[in-house]
Formats: C-alpha cells, sequence, structure tokens
C-alpha cells in the first residue's frame, strides 16, 4: 500500500523548506562560531617573536653598540593553545651568548608546550683593523690601525676599539690589511728575558735599594716574575717596570 502526504496549500510547502532553511542556517551558524571560538584559544604566534626579542634583548650587556635582533619565522601552521599564565623564555641548553644562539619559549597552562625558536644578533660598531699588512713579530704603532665600522659576527667582545690596547704590542702572526685587530693576535713585549741580570729595586716605604739580580723567567711590564739576588742568591718576586727595572715591595 502507498502512501501519500498531500498538502493542502503552497503556503504548507513554503513553512516546511523555511524550516529546513533555517534549521541549515542555524548549523552552518554553529559551525563558523565554534571555529571562531577555537581560533580565539591559539596562541598568537607574534607574541611569541616579541617575547624572544624582548628576552634577548635584556641579555645583552649596554655598551654593546648598534645591533639588531632576527627572529626566525614561526611556521604559521603551528597551532598552540593560547597561554594563560604568561610565556617563560630561556636561553636552551648549549646556546651560547653570541651571535647566533636558541631560545626556549614554555607555557605552564593552561596546557603545557615549549618550543625552540632560533635567534641572530647582529652587532655594528667601529673596531680597530690593521691599516697595512704586516708579518709575524710587528710591534704595532699608532700608524698600523684604523677604524672600521663592522659587522660584528661574534659580538663586540675580542674586538679593541682604543689604540693604546695595541700600541706597543707585538703580533703573534701575519697580519692582513683590513684584519681586525683582536687580543687573539696581540702579545706583549717581553722587555725581560730568562737568565737576564736585572735591576732589582726593593722598597720599603721611602727607603729604596738597587741590588743585582738574574731573572729566572721571561716577564712584560707589568708580569710578576721571580729573581734571585746575585749577593744573598735568595729568591723574590717583583713586578717588571716599563724601564725594564723589577720592583719588590716589601
Amino acid at each position: 500500500m502507498l502512501y501519500r502526504t498531500n498538502f493542502k496549500s503552497g503556503a504548507g510547502i513554503g513553512c516546511f523548506l523555511c524550516a529546513r532553511y533555517n534549521a541549515v542556517l542555524t548549523a552552518i551558524l554553529a559551525l563558523i562560531l565554534c571555529g571562531f571560538s577555537q581560533a580565539d584559544q591559539l596562541q598568537d604566534l607574534d607574541g611569541i617573536r616579541v617575547a624572544v626579542e624582548s628576552f634577548v634583548a635584556a641579555q645583552i650587556p649596554e655598551g654593546s653598540g648598534e645591533r639588531s635582533i632576527e627572529v626566525t619565522s614561526l611556521d604559521s601552521r603551528l597551532r598552540l593553545t593560547a597561554c594563560e599564565e604568561g610565556l617563560q623564555t630561556f636561553f636552551a641548553p648549549g646556546s651560547r651568548l653570541g651571535s647566533r644562539r636558541t631560545v626556549g619559549v614554555n607555557c605552564a597552562a593552561p596546557r603545557q608546550w615549549t618550543i625552540y625558536v632560533s635567534v641572530r644578533v647582529i652587532y655594528r660598531g667601529e673596531v680597530l683593523v690593521a691599516a697595512r699588512s704586516m708579518s709575524r713579530g710587528t710591534e704595532l704603532e699608532p700608524r698600523d690601525l684604523v677604524f672600521e665600522v663592522r659587522d660584528l659576527e661574534q659580538g663586540p667582545s675580542g674586538y679593541l676599539t682604543d689604540p693604546f690596547q695595541a700600541v706597543g704590542k707585538r703580533l703573534k702572526r701575519p697580519l692582513r690589511l683590513g684584519s681586525p685587530v683582536t687580543d687573539s693576535v696581540l702579545e706583549e713585549i717581553q722587555l725581560v728575558e730568562r737568565g737576564q741580570r736585572v735591576w732589582l729595586v726593593v722598597e720599603s716605604g721611602r727607603l729604596s735599594v738597587r741590588l743585582m739580580g738574574t731573572a729566572l723567567e721571561a716577564g712584560a711590564p707589568g708580569d710578576r716574575i721571580r729573581v734571585q739576588n746575585d749577593e744573598s742568591e735568595r729568591i723574590v718576586q717583583g713586578v717588571v717596570g716599563d724601564d725594564g727595572l723589577v720592583r719588590v715591595a716589601m
């Protein structure tokens, strides 16, 4: 037996279609609103970048010169729950405070997560460089040095910014024109050699006595070395002066 539903008027059909339309529309709106709700709960990736930049900037000492911080772009597909208690930032284990480093970002609640972000710090400043090519053993003079603005790959440490830090010292290895002058390429000039006879100046208050002695080790100005008194054969320690005298304070 077949059952047929007869609609008595066009108005009945219209009401039926209207009800179906409203139901579909309500379902679509619910899905859209649900999507917005989920999006609102995601962590803002730009907020992570700002937190990393602020953390790294706070670790750089004052007076480090001009610098810029580049944070590696985060994958836009990254989906992290929004952090309610604030982001915690830290240097990853083994990450040095150099030009390239890795920063960890941690969230404790409502859902714990940790990600690691690569950062590059670019320093720029005036440093001393060689004004000419020089051979090993060259004693530096003011005319051997000039200032140049450089991007400092390892930060400002190690580079020299004052000519007095280099003038009067000797090159441990050859240096090409334009090469940075750093502590690692310099050595103090030894005023006293091991076995050399030197004047010992023994000072006690206003009293000063000079004695001859034999240096038991080499030394540059400011170095503390051992010297043997030639008369008493007693071994004392003294500081090498710019004049080559070894001063002993009593």
